[in-house]
């Protein structure tokens, strides 16, 4: 099992866990040490942020992930 971050609501993030999924041949996993947040992100995370034509920001995004 693995436990992701997904961002289900502005300012909701739910931790859960999924099952690990096979890798495909060309696929790699790799252990990252250090990340940012930019400006987006946290546009993203207050649901201030319109991706979509209608104006409609799509949640159920995968932020975090360990052990895939």
């Amino acid at each position: 099992m693995s436990k992701i971050a997904l961002l289900t609501a502005p300012k909701t993030i739910e931790i859960r866990e999924r099952e690990r999924r096979r890798l495909e041949p060309q696929e790699v996993i790799i252990a990252v040490e250090t990340a940012g947040i930019c400006g987006t992100d946290l546009a993203i995370f207050s649901g201030d942020y319109r991706a979509s034509p209608a104006g409609k920001q799509q949640y159920k995004l995968l932020l975090l992930s360990r052990g895939l």
